[in-house]
């Protein structure tokens, strides 16, 4: 996976923990020093969070923080894609980012895992014929699963789970938000005693 992409991971994570609307992050030559990466690098992080919509880039002053998006919980049984084949739509899905990463604290906590524990990531992108419809994340708490993970490129997860593991997932929690120009939830799954996550 990119550095950048893990680099704006963090900063991320930080805006939402750490700053209000009308805050700048530290200067790019400091952050570049930070993350050890050249500015090039870190500006493509800085971009992520511009293209999200909670960074402003303002010229000679720095990166603005303006928003902090608002996410919502949908209930565990919501099935994104279900409603759309039930509305007609032929639905694709297709993995953009897999990786093992330390779990920051909120996500860790949703999972019942210590801070800083490796978890999966998957972030997924779900399409009607070619038109984008939302990014998911998906995070999962049982690390000895990534061999088999990351040989998932397109389809269900969750039949891809059942194949290679042999486990039936249940979703824990389902949040939405809104994110530039699409939709963004983030999933995150816990491994039941009898079939699992």
């Amino acid at each position: 996976m990119p550095v950048y992409l893990d680099i704006a991971s963090v900063l991320e994570q930080e805006v939402r923990e750490r700053y209000v609307p009308g805050d700048y992050l530290p200067p790019e030559g400091q952050l570049a020093q930070r993350f050890d990466v050249n500015r090039h690098t870190l500006r493509r992080a800085i971009d992520e969070l511009v293209n999200t919509g909670m960074v402003q880039r303002h010229q000679g002053k720095g990166n603005m923080v303006i928003r902090q998006p608002s996410e919502y919980h949908v209930h565990s049984g919501a099935h994104f894609t279900k409603n759309l084949i039930e509305q007609g739509a032929r639905p694709r899905c297709e993995v953009i980012q897999h990786r093992v990463f330390v779990a920051p604290m909120d996500i860790a906590a949703n999972l019942g895992v210590v801070e800083g524990s490796k978890i999966i990531h998957i972030r997924t992108l779900r399409k009607t014929e070619e038109c984008p419809r939302t990014i998911i994340d998906h995070y999962l708490a049982n690390i000895e699963w990534w061999s088999i993970l990351k040989n998932y490129q397109s389809g269900s997860l969750h039949e891809f789970i059942k194949r290679g593991l042999d486990i039936d997932l249940e979703r824990k929690e389902t949040r939405v938000g809104p994110k530039r120009q699409r939709v963004k939830s983030a999933d995150c799954y816990k491994l039941h005693q009898a079939h699992q996550f």
